[in-house]
Formats: C-alpha cells, structure tokens, sequence
C-alpha cells in the first residue's frame, strides 16, 4: 500500500512538472513486457526512454520498440559505437542515438 501511494504521488508530481513544459526520460530499464506494462502509466508523462544496446542483441527489441513507438515514445539508442550498429538501430526505429 506504502508503495502504491508512492507512485500515484510521484505520478502526480510528474504531470504537474510535464504540464509545465518539463520532459521526462527513462533510462536503465529492462526492456520486456513485464515491464511495459509496469510502466504503462509513465508513458504520457515520459516522452522519451534510453536503450543500451550493449546489454542485449538488437533482436530482441523489436517488438518492444514496435509497442512503445506505438505510444508515441522517442527511443534513444545507448551506446552506439560503430556505423553498423547506428544503422541497425536506424533501421529498428531509434529516434536518437549516443554514444559510449
């Protein structure tokens, strides 16, 4: 119960901030369905989340960046070192890219 109030009034706080011109971005989270759905009720306050490419295959995003694509959320690739992989998360749908 302690936890739920928690979110609701950090959620709270966020859309005040967002409705005030503020943009929020995730980063470090596991990107899966679990917790797509687990964040679910971010992503109209967040607009846009970090992926670091260099903890998984590309492959097993694609997916998951159809869904948040979807809700209208900019990806930024992390950790793009080489042509090739900036080009593969181009071609994944990434709306941003950095490096190491």
């Amino acid at each position: 119960n302690d936890w739920y109030n928690l979110k609701v009034t950090t959620i709270m706080k966020l859309e005040i901030y967002a409705k005030n011109g503020y943009n929020f971005a995730l980063g470090n989270v596991k990107l899966d369905d679990a917790n797509i759905a687990k964040y679910a009720s971010l992503f109209r306050i967040v607009k846009s989340i970090k992926i670091d490419i260099s903890e998984n295959s590309l492959n097993i995003y694609g997916n998951v960046i159809t869904d948040l694509k979807e809700l209208g959320v900019k990806l930024i690739a992390e950790k793009v070192e080489t042509e090739l992989e900036f080009e593969h998360c181009k071609n994944l749908g990434f709306d941003l890219f950095q490096g190491f």
